[in-house]
């Protein structure tokens, strides 16, 4: 059930990437902030989790540009 939930969350992400009117200020990090460890704004646990819209939810797990290039590998 996981797997599943995992692959139609991958799939979701993959099909929303040409969506547009979305919000890209979903995550608010100061691009200076030296990021190790990314912590997302909410989780498939969490009891708001169906509070939003698939679009909602991809747009909040979507991990900023300048975030990934601060990460290591």
């Amino acid at each position: 059930m996981r797997r599943c939930f995992c692959v139609l969350l991958a799939l979701v992400m993959f099909l929303s990437v040409g969506l547009t009117g979305i919000s890209s200020s979903a995550v608010e990090i100061d691009a200076d902030q030296d990021v190790s460890v990314y912590s997302y704004p909410i989780s498939a646990d969490s009891e708001e989790w169906f509070e939003y819209s698939v679009r909602e939810k991809v747009e909040m797990l979507r991990i900023p540009e300048f975030v990934l290039n601060s990460m290591t590998d």
